[in-house]
């Protein structure tokens, strides 16, 4: 992307990213500076294995839907993954690795974030939303078994009654 601009491998600046889109940063990548990604919509941002620092707010102002974390990072500055901003996380490493990041605002928001370890997608299975009745069809969700994302819906067939032979 043209529209970056790096020192020493550490991203400072991007501009002219397009709403909506799925971005990436460059292999080279080893670090990312405070406020890079301003007040932009973004469905997948990609941290390249290799970063190992996020500074503070570095995403902090713009909407991502999923951010995918690389497991050499070792430093994530705070304001980055506010619930506000950030929909799901996928981070490439273990929980375990991800306990030995240093996180500024560690006690705040984090806890309150479902992560995805080992992964950069929804571990999906379908699940009975609202089982079927004689009286309405009933749903069911293709659903993230880790997190409360649905990515599709199927209706149920109503049951069908019970017909009744009367003797008389």
């Amino acid at each position: 992307v043209d529209d970056e601009l790096y020192i020493n491998n550490h991203l400072i600046g991007v501009r002219n990213v397009e709403e909506g889109c799925d971005y990436t940063l460059k292999s080279k990548t080893k670090g990312v500076a405070d406020g890079v990604f301003g007040y932009v919509y973004i469905n997948t941002l990609t941290i390249p294995e290799g970063v190992h620092s996020i500074s503070q707010e570095a995403f902090g102002d713009c909407s991502i839907v999923n951010l995918i974390l690389p497991k050499s990072l070792y430093y994530l500055g705070k304001y980055n993954l506010n619930s506000y901003n950030v929909d799901y996380i996928f981070y490439m490493g273990s929980e375990d690795d991800w306990s030995y990041i240093e996180r500024c605002d560690k006690n705040q928001v984090y806890e309150e974030k479902t992560i995805h370890f080992g992964t950069t997608e929804h571990t999906l299975e379908w699940r009975e939303a609202y089982p079927p009745t004689t009286a309405s069809e009933g749903l069911r969700q293709h659903k993230c078994i880790v997190c409360d994302y649905v990515d599709e819906f199927e209706t149920i067939p109503m049951l069908s009654g019970f017909n009744f032979i009367s003797n008389n």
